[in-house]
């Protein structure tokens, strides 16, 4: 028996909604931890531990989430084309909102995973980058609520954001069309952190190969040396 597609857009929208939130929240309680440690270690043995703790798990976590935060966004996707009639979709402000803010929140983290598997866990030792890094798991976060909260509409079941939605004055109902110095930000601000990541990413190739180079240079130095040794100690014995 297939599975209903309502049902699976539902879980997944779910899942995607939770996953980036935890991603965000990973890197937070990750910060907070390097920071305790940097700044209070030693005055607190069980705030220590629990930093260290926090600051190991917290890392990879926040990868997996994003990772996971993507693959159930495209999920969704799919079937929640399976679910509405793409004519239907075409025609509603409503579902514009949701494309727009998906591909915004998609592109972040998108960004977010290619920084994490460029530069692993070395990462955290550019300030700049962790910056990069914290700021496009948070943004994507909020604009992956936003967006499961226009799904909650088209679904006819409304939001847990409507009162907070309302007090700001924001009908995500209504179609949103991004005023032209927010766009060049948003394109600008992606733009930016790909290309820092890739210039980072670059340099950090030129440094590893040129520490490759030195380390051979000494291998082949020592050998050189233990060689000389060699050649000197037989001819003293001759």
């Amino acid at each position: 028996m297939a599975a209903d597609p309502r049902l699976l857009h539902t879980i997944t929208v779910e899942l995607c909604t939770a996953a980036a939130l935890f991603a965000a929240i990973s890197v937070v309680i990750k910060l907070a931890s390097d920071g305790y440690l940097k700044y209070f270690e030693g005055k607190w043995e069980t705030g220590d531990k629990a930093a260290r703790v926090l600051s190991v798990y917290t890392e990879p976590t926040a990868y997996l989430m994003a990772i996971g935060g993507v693959s159930f966004t495209f999920v969704s996707m799919y079937s929640g084309l399976s679910t509405w009639p793409l004519e239907a979709l075409i025609g509603n402000e409503a579902a514009h909102n949701k494309m727009l803010l998906t591909s915004v929140s998609q592109t972040m983290l998108v960004v977010f995973i290619a920084i994490r598997f460029s530069f692993g866990e070395k990462l955290w030792k550019n300030k700049i980058l962790v910056a990069i890094y914290a700021a496009l798991a948070i943004m994507a976060a909020i604009f992956v609520v936003l967006q499961n909260s226009v799904a909650g509409h088209l679904a006819g079941k409304g939001s847990l954001l409507d009162p907070f939605l309302q007090f700001v004055n924001v009908d995500l109902t209504k179609e949103i069309i991004f005023p032209p110095l927010m766009s060049i930000a948003l394109i600008a601000g992606s733009t930016g952190a790909l290309a820092i990541t890739i210039f980072y990413s670059r340099r950090a190739k030129r440094r590893r190969l040129e520490e490759e180079r030195l380390e051979r240079l000494e291998e082949e130095s020592e050998t050189e040396i233990a060689v000389s040794e060699t050649e000197t100690h037989v001819a003293e014995n001759e």
